[in-house]
């Protein structure tokens, strides 16, 4: 053909002026170009055959090469990063790239390129990321004419916000979606495409106009399975928006993807629908599919996720979805899932899986044998009623990320962990049962926070209420009792608020450690065995798992208005750091203290009631104790200040304990001042030494400290309601506190 040019003329009447001008040089500027590229267009295509690397071949080739792809297998995966067509010879029928290697069969690596695939085959990709082909790269891609199979990932995978089109192609026996488009913003179209045997045809924003021709294109408002079409997905196809697919007894299998709203009905007796064998996913439904209904179904044998929606409503009721191998129902980007009367069981993964902005409402809902009941992430949303879990693998109920989790009128029963709160996620649990876990019950971890309302946790193997990380936990009007482990534990610098609760039958009531904090009001910590309250160090065994910067920190607690009774050895412990404050509390029938401190700690009591415990009160090693407004009545001993202790006692009423009222030993500073001490039944007060010792006592040296008061009421053995043995030992120990004469009888 020959070329012919044509000299520009310039309209009459105009003149040539710059900007005509200025066209005119970039035309011819341009030309060049124009004739290179074409020259590159017209260079013949290169040829591979088979038994030669495609991928050797495809990184040789110049930018736009056509490539003719010769019959045969191609085991190689795939990686496209620059301008090229690959054209199979003889078509998909002839030409297949089956990987050996893990991976995607095909991908396209590199944004900015165009490249356009056609007739080939692409089969058979595995191991991490096996899809058939995978755009994760802002490019142009062109689709035409291929067969993607036996993928165990999906057939297609495309991220980002490339161009694709898919034409003419057929997507078969591919384990997990035929084609799967993850952004919204992708630019994917195409038409007259084939799925057939795949998890599920299309998912999350992948266009339903690929898919064709479909079954029908009658607008039905109620279609049958098998009566009037064959399958599920092709009655899903077929009938008109907002109608009724009725799914008759039986087992119908076969994936399907919903992408219109719509009723899918089981009509009563078993109606079940199961996954292709081999294929990885199940029910997908799509953006636009909002507003659909799923009833009276039983979902099972999925080895993947049984139930993709994404960005849409969907209401699931009396649903039922076990033996997967998988999760159960996964909710992604703004999904809403709801589900009434259904059971999820025995999902290898979680039962309910949620990530981006999703939301979950159930109600009347058994959640039972699976690894995780709830798994929420991202910012979702759950709102659990009358919920019941049972024996998870790992944890009932996890929530991360900035999940908001209600969880109201549930039981939890044999669970491994029940609720895990991490993250920055926060959870409200209210009126619920929890029990017989076989580790933790609740555990609040890293940033997270939550609220445990009029809640039992009972029988838990491990602790019952755990506070890690800088976390929160508040609990109002809650029983926590039974448990082999600890009551509350409050680690790291956690911060935990209990009012109104009962500690009660645990291993230890409470334990704050490290730099955790607990503020406790008008509760019940009772008939713990090994101690109501601690303060202070790890439990005995449990040392080494704390660095020395661990054991310099300080736990704090404050207890108002609190009854502590009964637990083992010590009402209250604190040791190393600790810092408690305790105030109208009573301890009461303790074998060792009602209080006890040692170590560097500082303690605080204020009209606070020590009564029937071996000692009222024991200040060791470098406590320093104040006790104000206080009653130590009935026990062993009243008070044991003893070690490098401070102690200072005011306004304390020390009467009726079986032997002294106070012991004082070793190097303890006390200060005594307004306290009545009397009808003790030894002395009033004991200054350990020779002149008074106990029987065989070796635990003590010789007090050597100092003892000074003001206004002390301490009688004597003949006194009315006198100590007695005596009002102090030794006598001329009574100067330095400037004991008081007892008022007539």
């Amino acid at each position: 053909m020959s070329r012919h040019h044509h000299t520009p003329r310039v309209p009459a009447g105009r003149r040539l002026g710059r900007g005509y001008y200025g066209a005119t040089v970039l035309f011819c500027t341009l030309l060049p170009l124009c004739w290179a590229a074409s020259t590159i267009a017209d260079e013949p295509p290169l040829a591979v055959s088979a038994g030669n690397s495609l991928q050797a071949a495809i990184d040789a080739a110049p930018e736009g090469a056509t490539l003719l792809v010769s019959a045969g297998t191609f085991a190689e995966n795939l990686t496209l990063r620059r301008d090229i067509t690959l054209r199979g010879v003889g078509g998909a029928n002839h030409v297949r790239v089956a990987p050996t290697g893990p991976g995607p069969a095909l991908q396209v690596a590199r944004s900015g390129v165009a490249v356009t695939v056609e007739g080939i085959s692409i089969v058979g990709a595995h191991g991490y990321l096996p899809h058939g082909i995978m755009v994760a790269a802002n490019a142009v891609v062109r689709l035409r004419d291929l067969t993607v199979s036996d993928n165990a990932g999906c057939g297609i995978y495309i991220a980002g916000e490339p161009e694709v089109t898919i034409d003419g192609c057929r997507f078969e026996r591919n384990a997990e979606f035929g084609l799967l488009v993850w952004e919204a913003s992708a630019a994917v179209s195409g038409s007259d495409n084939a799925f057939v045997g795949n998890g599920a045809a299309l998912g999350r924003y992948a266009p339903p106009g690929l898919r064709g021709p479909l079954a029908s294109s009658e607008r039905l408002e109620e279609i049958g399975v098998p009566d009037d079409l064959p399958t599920v997905q092709a009655a899903v196809d077929a009938v008109a928006p907002g109608g009724v697919v009725v799914v008759r007894q039986g087992r119908h299998v076969g994936g399907v993807t919903v992408w219109k709203p719509l009723t899918l009905s089981g009509d009563g007796g078993v109606c079940e629908l199961a996954p292709t064998p081999g294929t990885k996913r199940f029910v997908s439904v799509l953006p636009g599919a909002s507003g659909s209904v799923i009833e009276g179904l039983r979902l099972a044998g999925c080895t993947g996720a049984a139930v993709a929606v994404h960005d849409a409503t969907v209401r699931f009721v009396e649903v039922a979805l076990s033996g997967d191998g998988g999760e159960g129902i996964v909710g992604s980007g703004a999904a809403t899932i709801e589900l009434l009367s259904c059971a999820l069981r025995d999902q290898r993964g979680a039962a309910l899986k949620l990530g981006d902005d999703a939301r979950l409402l159930t109600e009347d809902t058994e959640l039972a044998a699976n690894w995780t009941g709830i798994d929420a992430g991202g910012r979702s949303v759950v709102s659990a009623l009358d919920a019941r879990f049972a024996g998870h693998r790992l944890c009932a109920v996890s929530l991360g990320d900035t999940a908001l989790a209600t969880i109201r009128d549930a039981r939890f029963d044999g669970d491994l962990r029940a609720i895990e709160v991490a993250g920055s996620s926060i959870a409200v649990i209210a009126d619920s049962v929890i029990a017989s876990t076989e580790t933790e019950a609740v555990v609040v971890g890293d940033t997270a926070s939550a609220t445990v309302l009029r809640t039992q946790v009972i029988g838990a193997n491990g602790t019952a209420l755990a506070a890690t990380g800088v976390s929160s936990l508040a609990c109002a009007d809650c029983v926590v009792c039974d448990g082999a482990g600890d009551g509350v534990r409050v680690d790291g610098s956690a911060f935990v608020s209990l009012r109104s609760c009962a500690i009660e039958g645990n291993d230890v009531g409470v334990s704050v450690l490290e730099a955790g904090e607990l503020e406790m009001t008008y509760g019940i910590v009772s008939e713990n065995a090994s101690g109501g309250v601690l303060a202070g160090f790890a439990p005995v065994g449990e040392l080494t798992l704390l660095d020395p910067s661990e054991i310099l920190r300080e736990p704090r607690v404050r207890v108002y208005g609190t009854r502590i009774a009964a637990n083992g050895d010590l009402g209250v412990c604190v040791e190393g750091l600790g810092r408690v404050t305790l105030e109208h509390v009573t301890c009461t029938d303790h074998r060792s203290a009602g209080v006890g401190s040692d170590g560097d700690t500082r303690v605080d009591l204020r009209r606070c009631a020590l009564e029937r415990n071996t000692c009222g009160v024991i200040a060791a090693g470098g406590t320093s104790l104040v006790a104000v407004d206080c009653t130590l009545n009935g026990n062993l001993i009243g008070a044991v200040l003893m070690g490098g202790s401070t102690s200072q006692l005011l306004r304390c009423d020390v009467r009726d304990n079986t032997g002294d009222g106070l012991f004082l030993a070793d190097i303890a500073c006390v200060n005594l001042v307004q306290n009545v001490v009397c009808g003790n039944g030894e002395y009033g007060v004991r200054c350990y030494g020779p002149r008074c010792s106990l029987p065989a006592d070796e635990l003590f040296s010789e007090f050597s400290g100092v003892l000074t008061g003001e206004g002390n009421i301490i009688p004597g053995a003949t006194d009315p309601d006198g100590n007695a043995a005596g009002a102090i030992c030794p006598d001329d120990r009574g100067d330095t506190i400037e004991r008081s004469t007892p008022p007539p009888a």
